[in-house]
């Protein structure tokens, strides 16, 4: 579990993600307000967790190597159950368009799946597969 701020130098963090940046080239964040299990931090104390609400902003810098994406278009009940995942939480390893992107985010790629969040370069969104890609 990390804070919406964990990957923003400018902010204080409950848990700092400095040592995750520092030890990886990029750093893909995969979140989405659909997210069941997450909803529960809620009664844990925690009002704004990173996998669930992305990070806090992308008006200020985030660590240089962080990429946030918004998965709540993909991942969400329909296609947890069209895609036969346990729940919503874990449908990122069974929807397409998810599996797809973190495949091609180990290598350093992007996919057709990304738009970027307006007035930002850190921030996308994951969309439906493209028309015409069905795979």
């Amino acid at each position: 579990m990390l804070d919406d701020n964990a990957f923003n130098p400018q902010c204080s963090s409950q848990t700092p993600g400095a040592d995750i940046s520092a030890a990886t080239g990029q750093v893909n964040c995969y979140y989405g307000c659909h997210d069941d299990v997450l909803g529960f931090a809620f009664l844990d104390g925690w009002l704004c967790e990173l996998g669930k609400d992305g990070p806090y902003s992308y008006n200020e810098p985030l660590t240089a190597n962080f990429v946030g994406l918004d998965c709540s278009a993909v991942v969400n009940a329909v296609n947890e159950h069209r895609c036969q995942a346990p729940q919503t939480h874990t449908a990122y390893f069974y929807i397409p368009e998810t599996q797809m992107d973190m495949a091609a985010a180990l290598p350093g790629q992007a996919t057709s799946f990304r738009r970027q969040m307006p007035g930002t370069t850190q921030g996308f969104a994951l969309a439906d597969r493209p028309a015409g890609n069905a795979q």
